[in-house]
Formats: structure tokens, sequence, C-alpha cells
């Protein structure tokens, strides 16, 4: 056939073309493929005969595919073949460049035979193309993307998901996006899929905020307690460390809190994973990781959640920040916008760390909560470290906050007055309570006034009415 003759010619002469040359997806210029193409497709008045023959030789065409060349992927007279997308899959391992595979399947094939049938991406999206793409040994990144462009078709992954678990291929599922509908095919498989997936609890909260069952990944942490504690280690790009001895100290707190509350990992949550901390809940208690803190020098006080542990954990170069409390209520805006009085709460709180020589200087709401008990160590047995233990610089008051009360939860930004590296978030009550507590200070050092008079004035009246009333009281004598 002349078409075929025409394509082996273009072979050639890009064969020549690429000797001694570096070739990439996107540097490499296939554009004459895709005029030839466009051409014996498009063009021809034998385009039909021209396909025929064309979808006979589709590792011809996947070998010189690029950024530039890849419109005949999706063309009319090729999705007409009846065994075109079964050639198409067949062949695929001859495109180049394969990092790049994706871009073509499904950031475009995918979508362009949807709007071609229905029907021939059902075809395309068949077992034997993802046992192609996952013996292609792609990245992570790549089979992400094709999980969550399948997740709006419950079917399409769970293929992929079973294809996944009948391949040697080792895949983290803890990124990726699971249609409820296969969910049951993660917690089924659990002991399978936890063995490859490093981040465990990146996986159970991906499930968990689509509310799916973890019941069955719980219970593996439970059997795997050192895995389920480093995948918590490992959660957040912040908390870095590698080191062992650190990490057994870890794993030893993690242990004793959970015996103390009677906790199994069902109990265990991350809850938040900031620009400083991680933060994980175990029933009653929180637990506090981080590498950074914005300052940890400054004095035990009773307007910060009273502190069950609160060490830096040194060996080496290596360091890691640990902090156990007393689980509260955190404040909301939304509790803020029911209850504006809340605002004036927090004021006193804020007044009541300067009046101890303190500056409290990151004032949010998510930096604050509600007391469930009394701010006291809560612990199956009596302790009371000290300032010291605790890496305190000291202690500044002795009161003890009632359960309903409000604390400070985070004390990264609570500095000694007299500090000289104070950091100031700008925040929007920060501003609102340093102008608010000048102005109060100012009044108590301006002299008492009462309606208008000042204090001299008052006793000058005072006096002045002393006298008038002793002229009165003597005139009354000596004239009677």
């Amino acid at each position: 056939m002349e078409v075929i003759k025409q394509l082996e010619n273009i072979v050639k002469l890009q064969e020549e073309l690429d000797k001694d040359t570096e070739v990439s997806y996107y540097k490499n210029n296939y554009s004459r493929f895709g005029s030839f193409i466009s051409s014996v497709l498009n063009e021809s008045p034998n385009k039909e005969e021209n396909a025929k023959e064309l979808v006979k030789h589709l590792d011809i065409l996947w070998k010189y595919t690029d950024m530039y060349n890849n419109k005949w992927i999706y063309n009319d007279e090729l999705l007409k073949q009846e065994d075109y997308i079964d050639n198409l899959i067949d062949t695929m391992d001859n495109f180049k460049f394969h990092d790049n595979i994706i871009i073509i399947v499904f950031g475009i094939l995918y979508q362009q035979v949807l709007a071609y049938s229905k029907e021939k991406q059902d075809k395309l999206c068949q077992p034997k193309l993802y046992e192609k793409l996952l013996a292609m040994n792609l990245s992570e990144k790549s089979y992400e993307s094709i999980m969550n462009k399948l997740s709006n078709d419950s079917q399409k992954q769970k293929d992929f998901i079973n294809a996944i678990l009948n391949s040697d291929r080792k895949i983290d599922f803890s990124r990726y996006t699971i249609n409820k509908d296969n969910s049951y095919l993660i917690t089924n498989n659990i002991d399978y899929l936890a063995d490859v997936c490093t981040n465990l609890f990146g996986l159970k909260r991906r499930l968990s905020e689509k509310n799916y069952d973890v019941e069955n990944l719980n219970v593996y942490m439970d059997l795997h307690f050192d895995k389920a504690i480093d995948s918590i280690i490992d959660y957040s790009n912040i908390i870095k460390t590698n080191n062992c001895n650190i990490r057994d100290i870890i794993k030893l707190v993690f242990k004793d809190i959970m015996e103390n509350e009677e906790a199994t990992f069902k109990d265990v949550n991350i809850v938040a994973n900031g620009a400083f901390s991680l933060v994980v809940i175990v029933k009653d208690k929180v637990i506090k990781l981080s590498n950074i803190r914005a300052n940890k020098d400054f004095p035990d006080n009773p307007y910060i959640v009273k502190p069950l542990l609160r060490k830096t954990l040194n060996d080496g170069d290596d360091s890691l920040f640990i902090e156990v409390t007393e689980r509260v209520e955190p404040i909301t805006h939304e509790d803020v916008k029911n209850n504006p009085d809340i605002i004036e709460e927090i004021y006193e709180l804020y007044k009541n760390i300067r009046n101890l020589g303190l500056v409290w200087t990151d004032i949010n709401y998510r930096n604050i909560g509600r007391l469930n008990k009394d701010n006291e160590i809560h612990w199956r047995d009596t302790i009371e470290p000290s300032s010291d233990v605790l890496e305190f610089t000291g202690k500044k008051g002795d009161t003890i906050l009632k359960k309903g009360e409000l604390v400070i939860l985070d004390a990264d930004h609570i500095y000694d007055e007299n500090a000289t590296d104070i950091d100031y978030p700008d925040s929007e009550l920060k501003i609102l309570f340093d102008k608010k507590y000048r102005e109060e200070l100012e009044k108590k050092d301006k002299k008492i006034t009462i309606k208008g008079f000042t204090s001299l004035e008052i006793l000058e009246l005072i006096l002045f009415n002393i006298v008038f009333a002793s002229g009165i009281i003597l005139s009354y004598i000596f004239m009677h």
C-alpha cells in the first residue's frame, strides 16, 4: 500500500535526523508524522483504506509520538476501526517516553475517546491497559493521576485497583482518591496494602475524611505498633528525624499515653499538620511533635494548657520537641459568630498574660480552647513536674483555671516582655487588644476623675466645704 511506503520513508528520514541527537517528549520534533497523519487520514479521499492499513502499524506511530505528534491517537478514522483500541494497547510499549504516557493516555486519549463514544472509552479502560501501565513501572505520581482520574467511575477504578492487587507493583494508596464503592477493596486487603504503604495514617486520614470504614486498618496498626508510630512521625514534611533513638523514645511516650488512656489506634488521630508542628489526639491527651519552635524560652504560667510532658529530645545533631497536654475544645469562628462575648473572654486571657509581664503575640482562634477539665495534670499517678523539667524559664502566677474557662493551646508565641527577639505576627485581635490594653493602662496612670473634677479639685472642694460649714456653725453660735 502507498500509505505504508510513505510511512517507511518518513521513518528513514527521522532515523537519520535522530542519530547522535538527544530526544525527549518535549524536545524532539516529530511534527512531520503529524503532517503525514493529517494528510492520509483527514484530507485523502482514501482515508478509510489508509486507516485500515495504519491500524496494523501502530507500533511505528507510537515510536514517533511526542508533544508535537499525538493527535493521531484520537483520529476519527482510526477510532472507527474495530481492532484499533486493542492494537493501541498492545503496542504502547513502543512509546519512547514512558514518564509521559499518562499525558497521552489519560490527559488526551481518555477524554477524546469519551467524546467520541462511551463504548470506546469503556473498551479503552480495560484490565489489559492497566496491566500494561503497571508493567511500565511509572512514577507514584503517574499512578496517582490514573486513580484520581477514575474516581468518578467506580467500575473502572475497581478494575485498576484489582490490577494493582494482582501485580507485583507496590503502590502506596495513602495519596489516592478512592471511590466509596471501592473502599472495601482497600480495607479488605489492608494486610497487603499496609505492608506496602509507609504512610498508614495518611491512608487512614484519607479514608476517614470520606467516612469510609477504617476498622481493619486500625486493627492492623494495633498489631504493628512500631510501624504505626513511624507513620505518624513520617506523616508531616515538617517533622523530620531518622534517628532511631529519638523514634524509640517517641514510641515509648505513645505507648505510655495509650495505656493511660486505655486507647487503641481507633482512638489515635492526626488533627493538625501545621507550619511548625504535628498534632495527634489520643482520647483525652494531645501530643505535639515539632522540629521548629517559634520561642522555647518563656516561664510557665496558668494561662497555657498544663503540660504533662514538654521535652526536647536530642541525640547528636538530631533533635525533636515533644509536648503532651490535656485535650481542650478549640474555639472556632462559628463560636465567636454565635457568641461575640467570647472576644471579651479572650481579651481577659490576653490581659492576664500581660499582667504577668508576658507578651502573647499569635492571638488567633485556632490557638485558643475551652477547658474540658480543670487546668491540672490528669494522670493515673500523682505527678507534678517542675518548671525546669518542663524546660520553662521559671514560673509566674499560681492561678488554676477551671473547667469551661479559656486557655492558650499554642504557646509558641509567648515571650517575656523584656525579651529582645519578640516575634509579632500581625493579627486583627492582637492589634485590637494591644490598643485596648494601652488605653486601660493610660487611664490607670491618670489622676482619678469624678464628674469631670480632678482629685486635687475634689480635695479643694472638700476643704472649702468644711471651712464653709464651720463658718456657718460659728456664726450660728455667736448669733445665738
